[in-house]
């Protein structure tokens, strides 16, 4: 009897680890699809993923970026099958693949139950992993309304408010002594703010929380510590983890135990803030901030506070990392290139109808210049913007997704057990779609510049840009993110000025996104007192 489960236990093995390796393998090449290398047994391609790891410095792209253009070259397929795993990847780098995902396929789309079950730990059921239940889609539903215009307006005027906080800081710190900030450290501690103000309201500003890191304690703030915690708990998808399922809900490394023990700990701090509103609500005189931990205690459908937990978890760290990244890569630019950053000031006084400049304005006059609909008017603005997140998006892989079943994309067939993603950083510089894809210029988005256009002349793919996803998981605070952007940006550039204070930022641009070692922008804060 031990002997014959012995034997269907070295089947059950040989067949996910040795047969479906070559049979993924085999079943995408019959259809012409390229491969990153054959699979070795039970490893599949995963030590060509380590070489990578050796050789990572602060100037490469992300690992999954680096390990396929290490084979392919500069020039990736526009679909090609990644074998690290039993059951196979798929990549897909061209807008017209992307294009039939997100309309005609999106029904099929779904997160891969294994990034769900890795990620469990810190987002539970969230609607950003949760897989598309009814539950989900009513879920999606009444968290839109979140995000309306009229509640978008008071959250707005909450990010003005802290946002010309920050930069009177700035200014003080220019008239010091060292004038010299390191710009990502400052932008995140600025998103950090403004992030806990619209997601949980003023009072909670400036609130940090008990990070466990190599069994000390250090303080560190609500955005700070979600960044810090996600890089952790996404780590637990990669490596051996692809060869087995059998780990993916618990801590198998003193390391895990501690990544564990502080998505635990992140939890009871959003239990306690609960509490604080709950008692702060009973008040006769409480006045709603407009944050959107209220606006989801005040909703029937939120009745569970660990519901409620993880989608303030998944909403703050969407919108902190996309703002953050994108705010931080935006200013880069423009120091880099100080014409854009003149002409964004000068159609800014005019788009904004500023007749005596926009110096020593108050945090009611900056939101009465700032509003909702007049910042969509500020068009040179909006492609400074659009322009930061297609160089550099926050997110420049999506994270693993899969189709509900069997189905076919532009006549490739793709099975259900295989995950895929979709390469946002190629498609944003498809050589094909874009003219100049390397350079910062914000007037491909201007229908009447000739960089709107592809270099043949001809009109882009609506596929080639696209950062915030798509399709019915499309990012939910994606008009959320946007609208801060556009309200911090003109209260930053107009009050202050920038310069690299190292001098090697004008030759290269370290990499600056989510799941890659954050570098220091050493900039020189300098006195700005309005276009000469």
């Amino acid at each position: 009897m031990i002997q014959l489960l012995l034997l269907i236990a070295l089947a059950y093995f040989l067949y996910e680890k040795v047969f479906k390796f070559y049979y993924r393998y085999w079943f995408y090449r019959s259809q012409g699809i390229p491969a990153l290398g054959i699979p070795w047994p039970i490893l599949g391609t995963l030590w060509n993923v380590k070489k990578v790891l050796d050789n990572m410095g602060p100037y490469s792209k992300t690992i999954l970026e680096e390990y396929w253009h290490n084979y392919f070259g500069d020039q990736l397929p526009p679909i090609f099958s990644d074998h690290r795993m039993p059951c196979a990847s798929i990549i897909f780098c061209d807008p017209t693949y992307v294009n039939e995902i997100y309309t005609t396929k999106t029904k099929y789309m779904d997160k891969h139950p294994k990034f769900s079950r890795t990620s469990y730990v810190q987002f539970k059921n969230s609607t950003s992993l949760q897989r598309s239940t009814e539950d989900w889609n009513q879920k999606r539903k009444h968290l839109t309304q979140a995000f309306y215009k009229d509640k978008i307006k008071i959250m707005l005027k909450s990010t003005i408010a802290v946002t010309n906080a920050r930069v009177k800081e700035w200014q003080q710190i220019q008239q010091s002594q060292n004038p010299v900030i390191i710009l990502n450290k400052q932008v995140q501690e600025l998103i950090d703010d403004v992030i806990q103000v619209c997601v949980f309201g003023q009072s909670n500003l400036k609130k940090q929380v008990t990070y466990f890191e190599n069994g000390k304690e250090i303080q560190l703030t609500i955005g700070k510590y979600l960044r810090i915690l996600t890089e952790h708990v996404f780590s637990r998808y990669g490596g051996l983890r692809q060869m087995t399922d059998i780990f993916d809900y618990v801590p198998v490394t003193p390391f895990e135990f501690e990544v564990f023990k502080n998505a635990k700990n992140f939890k009871i701090f959003i239990q306690t803030l609960l509490d604080e509103r709950r008692v702060e609500m009973s008040q006769p005189n409480w006045v709603s901030q407009g944050d959107f931990l209220t606006i989801l205690m005040q909703d029937e459908y939120f009745k569970s506070d660990e519901v409620i937990i993880d989608e303030c978890n998944t909403f703050m760290l969407a919108a902190n990392l996309t703002t953050s990244i994108t705010l931080t890569n935006l200013i880069f630019y423009l120091i880099k290139d100080q014409s854009i950053m003149r002409k964004v000031r000068e159609e800014s006084i005019i788009d904004l109808k500023v007749e005596k400049g926009f110096q020593n304005l108050s945090d009611e006059q900056w939101s009465e210049l700032l509003t909702y609909e007049g910042l969509n008017n500020c068009n040179y603005l909006n492609y400074c913007i659009l322009e930061s997140l297609r160089i550099d998006p926050p997110a420049r892989v999506t994270t693993p997704h899969c189709f509900t079943e069997d189905i076919e994309i532009c006549g490739k067939k793709i099975l259900a057990d295989s995950q895929w993603h979709i390469n946002i950083q190629y498609l944003h510089h498809n050589p094909k779609e874009w003219i100049d894809p390397e350079e910062f210029i914000p007037e491909r988005f201007d229908p009447a510049s000739q960089y709107y256009l592809t270099p043949q002349g001809n009109k882009r793919h609506p596929m080639s840009f696209g950062p915030f996803l798509g399709g019915k998981r499309i990012c939910l605070g994606k008009t959320f993110a946007e609208s801060m952007l556009k309200c911090m940006f003109p209260v930053i550039i107009n009050q202050i000025d920038f310069e690299f204070d190292d001098l090697e930022l004008f030759k290269r641009k370290p990499t600056n996104t989510f799941l890659q070692k954050e570098p220091s922008y050493m900039i020189k804060l300098k006195n700005y007192s309005g276009l000469i």
